[in-house]
């Protein structure tokens, strides 16, 4: 299947590639703005939303999408979320200069980046892994 999966305000719509037809809509996902739901390269069935409620969620396509795989609390407003080029991995990053790695897994916490707060609370951090996994840019 040629999946897209696109958001907007508090809504995350699945779409065909082929035909641009939007195949399901999903309003309930998070409670505020999700910024960037992300596919998994190597499992394609799985999609990693954060958003600015402070959460980080895992779905499955193969499922009605209604409740999350899991959804892990942050602590802070998230804007950016990814799976490392293994899929073992997620980097979450968002307001005020914080990022942390959580295990895909299961979204236990694996490491929170030690980046100084600017205190700013217009500053929103995006965290990228590099193409080998070993490295983010954040």
């Amino acid at each position: 299947d040629d999946l897209f999966v696109s958001a907007g305000g508090v809504s995350v719509r699945l779409m065909d590639l082929g035909t641009g037809a939007v195949l399901q809509t999903m309003d309930h996902w998070h409670s505020a703005l999700i910024n960037c739901p992300k596919f998994a390269k190597h499992h394609p069935a799985l999609i990693t939303s954060a958003s600015l409620d402070c959460s980080l969620c895992l779905w499955d396509v193969r499922t009605d999408m209604r409740r999350p795989a899991y959804r892990r609390e942050l602590g802070w407003a998230a804007c950016m979320v990814g799976f490392s080029p293994g899929d073992d991995s997620i980097l979450v990053s968002g307001m005020d200069n914080r990022a942390a790695l959580y295990t895909a897994c299961d979204g236990r916490m694996h490491t929170e980046l030690d980046l100084t707060p600017l205190q700013n609370g217009n500053n929103f951090t995006k965290g990228y892994f590099s193409a080998d996994g070993r490295s983010i840019v954040c």
